[in-house]
């Protein structure tokens, strides 16, 4: 069963739906026997098969790994004890050292002084000689990265992510993961522990905006509750506000506004010491407000986030960062949401001025997914008031980065503009014809599927 193509990626994604529901159809294993296997009640394997409970807490995730004796590399943890015979003693000492360590008993008889055969020094000594035995069963063995070359990797993760192809972002995300998953169940150190949560934290964060860029919604919000569930487990508020920020913005896309004004406002319940999550979830609350045509609400927001940009400091890099410049074009698109003429003008304003800071990036820095969306509301703007001048260029300068770094939101985006380039008006002019049709050209394009490591489908 385990060697089924479709079991082996339900287990790399945790979809413990997809999991017991295999095991029943294809292997006959009844709900009851896995829930007697794994330490669940058979009607919440049910539940769980059905969709309706989703399963993230480690603990559980384990319990089912032993109780079906699933390798732990299919599920992203350290092999289970199960998996192979304990490994011989690498103990150096001679086994007469070892007899006479072994002589002194742990609870001596009752009225026998402990140690009594012993000298100080040997007595000293003993007791060294098994805090370091346990001192050794206990040390996390950190292996190929230590924790601080993980957070490192992760920060430079972060960082290069605006400026890169957004798939192999989340390879190296997942891979990451997995390993900070992976010395989180062998680390003992509590110290340690809070570490690789608050690394595997971000890492589900940056998974989580990755998958919502490549188009994946239902598996964004699943990495965002993972990410916040390590935020919660050692209080994070820098993560889980960035956390509830992201799934604004995830539901903002997906036409859901008052969600989106929900989560953005839910971000209020954490106070980061530092970081631009808080600014950040006021923009997005902005532009929601904004598309349920509460004006005031969404100029308050607007006003909120710029006070707040006095006094930002950003924590985390790249990704995780909000700059000034992104702050700009979501005004801009809190404007157009609003439209008139004053806002539109407003729109265009933040708009150029996003583009100018975007382009004062060296190339190789630039958030070319960021910049295509302030071109685009630059091009809404313009034809609202039906200029236009520099509107092709801007669009094929964004169809032509697409190659590059195709993300979700400028998917839809362009989708946005290619509907109000079909209405009556723009579509008898001929020139704004030709930039629809090549906006719809790129739009319907649907990339090839990718294959992970292992044969895993994405």
């Amino acid at each position: 069963m385990l060697d089924r193509e479709d079991m082996r990626m339900a287990l790399a994604q945790h979809d413990f739906s997809a999991v017991f529901r295999i095991a029943r159809q294809r292997a006959g294993i009844s709900f009851g026997k896995i829930g007697d296997s794994c330490g669940i009640k058979a009607d919440r394997v049910s539940k769980i098969a059905r969709g309706q409970v989703q399963i993230t807490s480690f603990d559980k995730i384990i319990h089912i790994a032993d109780g079906m004796r699933i390798p732990g590399r299919l599920l992203g943890l350290a092999p289970r004890p199960w998996e192979s015979v304990a490994p011989a003693s690498t103990d150096t000492r001679s086994s007469t050292e070892d007899e006479e360590v072994l002589a002194v008993p742990e609870h001596p008889p009752s009225g026998e002084e402990p140690f009594a055969v012993l000298s100080v020094e040997e007595a000293v000594a003993v007791c060294a000689q098994e805090s370091a035995r346990y001192g050794a069963r206990i040390d996390t063995p950190i292996g190929f990265y230590t924790i601080e070359e993980l957070a490192s990797a992760v920060h430079d993760l972060a960082a290069a992510y605006p400026y890169r192809p957004v798939l192999p972002s989340l390879i190296r995300a997942r891979e990451l993961r997995q390993r900070a998953w992976t010395l989180r169940e062998r680390c003992h150190r509590p110290d340690q522990q809070r570490d690789l949560h608050r690394i595997a934290g971000w890492l589900c964060a940056v998974l989580a905006n990755a998958s919502f860029d490549l188009g994946g919604i239902s598996a964004a919000q699943t990495q965002a509750r993972v990410a916040d569930l390590h935020g919660e487990l050692v209080g994070d508020h820098g993560l889980r506000a960035w956390v509830r920020g992201l799934q604004a913005l995830v539901a903002y896309w997906d036409g859901c506004p008052e969600d989106a004004v929900a989560y953005a406002q839910a971000a209020n319940q954490f106070r980061p010491s530092k970081g631009t999550a808080l600014l950040r979830a006021a923009s997005i609350r902005a532009r929601a407000l904004a598309q349920l045509r509460r004006a005031e609400e969404a100029d308050a927001a607007l006003i909120e986030a710029e006070e707040m940009r006095e006094n930002a400091q950003e924590d985390l890099p790249g990704v995780i960062a909000f700059p000034h410049a992104k702050q700009l074009y979501w005004a801009s698109s809190t404007h157009l949401n609003l439209g008139g003429s004053e806002r539109i003008r407003k729109a265009e304003m933040s708009a150029a001025e996003a583009i100018t800071l975007y382009e004062s990036a060296p190339p190789a820095q630039r958030r070319t997914g960021e910049l295509s969306h302030a071109r685009l509301d630059r091009v809404t703007a313009r034809l609202a008031r039906s200029d236009l001048d520099g509107l092709s260029e801007d669009v094929d300068t964004v169809l032509s980065s697409m190659s590059d770094r195709r993300i979700e939101s400028t998917m839809r985006r362009l989708a946005q503009l290619a509907a109000v380039l079909d209405q009556p008006r723009p579509r008898a002019n001929r020139h704004l014809a030709q930039v629809r049709e090549a906006i719809e050209a790129t739009v319907s394009y649907s990339p090839a599927p990718v294959m992970m490591s292992g044969n895993e489908a994405l």
